[in-house]
């Protein structure tokens, strides 16, 4: 028996070397694995590429997961204390973050109210200050004004000519007050972080404000006009004054105008900046009640010229 069985592996070797040299591959015998069939033309998985694609299937734990993460019990419930326990330590779990999350929240509001505060105090104090400096600096304008459209009116009166040469008006600067934290707060939506009545007594300062800026832009304007005019009748021997001898009665009315709409203008900002100076040293000293800061506006009023 053993010499028929050497006979059949050879029989079975020499079938295997001939399928072998003909391309064929032998069946599998019984109780032998089968190898595996690997395309000759494909390369081989790399264990980078093998790898990505595990990361690829694998979920972003990092972004898909919720921010509270409640994990069942390891062991079974099997009675209602045991329930009652389980669900009230995911409760308390639940309160404590949350409590957390609105004190961080709180305490960052806080931060940004106390921030907004301290923004438009600064701006308040400059406020007063660039008022107050713009009302001294109108003063020899207006006066100026005042005595030239006097000037222009006598001759009118008179039916004569002005004679002799004038001075050109003074040069004035005058630095328009501004709130650039109200205007950042109104645009990034802050103006909730303050009470309903510190917003209404910052929106009477705004407002002035605004008005000043218009009114100053029109005193400007008329500035220009009246400007003008006299570049037409300036001595350039004489130092760039003005010499209104050859000036008909139409051009002094004309004249006369224009020195009255900038006196006009200019008074009119000079009566805002005291008014803004009025509601901003009433900010300043702590005053939120808005009746009290609409009185507190006339507080610096007065007439600048008799």
């Amino acid at each position: 028996m053993a010499h028929d069985d050497d006979s059949s592996s050879q029989a079975a070797d020499a079938e295997e070397v001939r399928m072998a040299n003909a391309g064929e591959i032998p069946a599998p015998q019984e109780g032998v694995p089968s190898p595996e069939l690997v395309d000759p033309a494909r390369p081989a998985e790399t264990e980078a590429e093998h790898s990505e694609e595990t990361a690829a299937d694998t979920p972003q734990t990092l972004e898909d997961t919720t921010v509270l993460d409640v994990h069942p019990p390891h062991e079974g419930i099997h009675n209602w204390r045991q329930y009652l326990l389980h669900m009230s330590t995911i409760v308390l779990g639940l309160l404590i973050a949350i409590g957390l999350e609105q004190s961080v929240e709180a305490i960052h509001r806080a931060r940004e109210r106390a921030d907004l505060r301290e923004s438009l105090r600064r701006d308040t104090e400059q406020a007063i200050a660039n008022a107050q400096s713009s009302e001294q600096a109108e003063i020899p304008s207006l006066h100026w004004l005042t005595s030239r459209q006097q000037l222009v009116r006598d001759a009118l009166r008179a039916h004569h000519t002005l004679t002799g040469s004038l001075d050109r008006a003074p040069h004035v600067t005058s630095t328009m007050s501004t709130d650039p934290a109200w205007g950042a707060a109104k645009s990034s939506g802050l103006l909730s972080l303050l009470s309903q009545e510190e917003v209404e007594v910052y929106s009477q300062a705004d407002l002035l404000l605004d008005q000043a800026a218009r009114q100053f832009s029109d005193g400007v304007a008329a500035s220009g006009r009246r400007g003008n005019f006299e570049f037409k009748f300036v001595d350039p021997n004489n130092n760039g004054k003005v010499d209104l001898s050859t000036a008909t009665p139409a051009d002094l009315s004309q004249y006369r105008d224009l020195l009255l709409d900038e006196d006009t203008a200019w008074y009119e900002y000079r009566i805002l900046c005291e008014y803004i100076r009025g509601v901003e040293t009433a900010i300043r000293d702590g005053e939120r009640d808005p009746a009290k800061v609409h009185v507190a506006m006339y507080r610096f009023y007065q007439r600048a010229t008799p």
